[in-house]
């Protein structure tokens, strides 16, 4: 077996593409330049060839996995967990957001249906924390899962810094009356 393709790129494992017979190999790296020059400059064939592989794919996936199969899928391959661990956490939870106790409300416009919990993860860790509404799950991504960021927004509503300036309750409100 030859070290490297023609154009010197290493056979590595991670590097080398055996194709079904079992015997041709070929360069990964060559071969996706080669596939993203060759969908350019075919871009209708290339259309036509995609998509009729992802409905086979699709269709392969529903019947091994079954109806709910790309959520399912969703889970497994970003959140490492299976529909009955999933469920698992939502019986748990009572199918509430582990913050705010609310269902989730979000509509998905796709489907026009109620939106799943979201499950939430530490980013650094991939620990799985629970599930939550679209609502907090972005509140605590906006806040960068930081704990003293989130210590600071408490502090903040609970002794808010105009109050101390400007007097209990005084605001667009009370000036109007």
């Amino acid at each position: 077996m030859k070290t490297h393709c023609k154009h010197g790129h290493e056979y590595t494992k991670e590097n080398t593409c055996i194709f079904k017979d079992g015997r041709t190999y070929a360069c990964r790296k060559c071969k996706a330049i080669y596939q993203k020059q060759w969908c350019e400059k075919n871009p209708e064939l290339w259309k036509a060839t995609a998509t009729k592989a992802h409905k086979k794919w699709e269709k392969k996936q529903k019947e091994k996995f079954g109806a709910h199969w790309q959520y399912e899928h969703h889970l497994k391959q970003r959140y490492g967990i299976d529909a009955k661990q999933y469920a698992i956490l939502f019986a748990a939870q009572n199918g509430l957001c582990a913050i705010c106790h609310q269902p989730e409300t979000e509509i998905d416009k796709r489907t026009n249906e109620t939106r799943s919990l979201h499950v939430d993860h530490n980013h650094d860790t991939d620990e799985i924390r629970g599930l939550l509404c679209g609502k907090c799950n972005r509140g605590i991504a906006h806040l960068k899962e930081n704990v003293t960021s989130f210590q600071n927004a408490i502090n903040y509503l609970t002794n808010p810094p105009a109050r101390g300036l400007l007097g209990e309750f005084v605001g667009k409100c009370d000036a109007a009356a």
